[in-house]
């Protein structure tokens, strides 16, 4: 189930957006990356459920010194989507961070992903920075000049 979501949700990712990359390709990303997350890559890994049904994840881990955590992955099922399911998701999280005695989390989103910067910023979170990347692919037929 968290594989099925983690395929459908990540549309505002970078990868969803580069051409480059097959929907296919970056949902599988994306699919692989929760079942590691799942298989102890992340410290913990937090379900949603409605009617019996999973709806929703988010994954968190732990930094190297214990006291700072990242969260990686966020994800909603579409149908749960807009009722509160992310942000109940967070405050879990963030509750687990106090228990676990973290003192510091963060969390990188996209540019374009205003529903999550919302629920981060309702939820207390500050902006810490913002960076821009380009990247561009070059085909074997092109060549640089100087």
């Amino acid at each position: 189930a968290l594989e099925r979501i983690a395929g459908d949700v990540f549309v505002h990712s970078r990868y969803c957006v580069d051409q480059r990359f097959s929907r296919e390709k970056w949902r599988a990303y994306y699919q692989f990356w929760i079942r590691k997350s799942c298989e102890g890559r992340a410290d913990v890994v937090l379900v949603a459920e409605r009617d019996d049904q999973v709806v929703g994840f988010i994954t968190i881990v732990r930094g190297k010194n214990g006291t700072q955590a990242k969260i990686e992955l966020v994800g909603v099922a579409a149908a749960a989507q807009n009722a509160g399911v992310g942000r109940i998701l967070l405050l879990t999280a963030l509750q687990w961070c106090v228990e676990a005695e973290i003192s510091y989390i963060t969390i990188v989103t996209q540019g374009s992903n205003v529903v999550l910067q919302r629920v981060l910023q309702k939820s207390g979170f500050l902006t810490r920075s913002c960076r821009l990347y380009y990247h561009k692919w070059f085909t074997d037929a092109q060549v640089i000049r100087g």
